[in-house]
């Protein structure tokens, strides 16, 4: 969906609602897309240039950074890379591709994000196993940058899990692919339930994802 069109529904929701909401263009690959969706009203911008060198994505980020501050718009950057669990995105051996601590430093130095995504075991999609997020290296970049940290690939972890990693300093989590499920089983809910329509199952889908979503406002205090 074009980004205008998306920008058309989702600001005008974010100024009526009662809590502080930002709308963030999450995993933008091209300046271009980036600027539109400044443009367009996003009060946020993730500027995703990790799979760049990391000279290359310093400087591309640090110009994109000058320009979002002066447009009062925060920025993400992404050091080191999160990759998916199945599919083209996929690594073979994911720590190889972990955030570097040091690096880390001179990034967010140099940079001037407001917050950092990170790599620490965790990828987007579907755990097929259990992760085992590197909890000391969250820490580590936390005490060393001192900015917030986000956390890639929430969806799949356990809650014990999602309490030290935001005890360690992650302060925004990402969450699809758990949404997306409840989505589905709410869709099942409505049909065993005789819902006939589309209309009428949509209270069914969004129902069980309002619950998710809750349930983690809650867990990530």
């Amino acid at each position: 969906m074009p980004l205008e069109r998306v920008a058309g529904y989702l600001i005008p929701m974010a100024e009526k609602a009662s809590v502080p909401v930002c709308v963030h263009y999450d995993h933008g690959l091209t300046y271009d897309k980036c600027i539109e969706a400044m443009d367009l009203g996003f009060t946020s911008i993730m500027y995703d240039c990790s799979t760049l060198g990391f000279e290359e994505n310093l400087e591309k980020v640090g110009k994109m950074a000058e320009i979002c501050h002066s447009r009062d718009v925060t920025i993400e950057g992404e050091l080191g890379h999160v990759g998916d669990n199945e599919g083209a995105g996929k690594l073979e051996k994911p720590e190889d591709f972990y955030t570097d601590p040091d690096q880390a430093v001179r990034f967010v130095d140099n940079t001037k994000v407001d917050s950092l995504a990170v790599a620490v075991g965790n990828a987007h999609g579907d755990y097929k196993f259990p992760p085992r997020l590197d909890f000391e290296r969250i820490k580590t970049i936390a005490d060393l940058t001192g900015i917030p940290l986000v956390l890639h690939g929430g969806s799949g972890l356990s809650d014990d899990d999602f309490r030290e990693a935001v005890k360690r300093g992650i302060c925004k989590i990402n969450i699809f692919t758990d949404i997306d499920k409840a989505g589905k089983a709410g869709l099942e809910k409505g049909i065993n339930a005789g819902a006939a329509t589309l209309t009428g199952l949509m209270e069914y889908e969004i129902g069980a994802m309002k619950e998710v979503v809750r349930k983690k406002i809650e867990l990530f205090r």
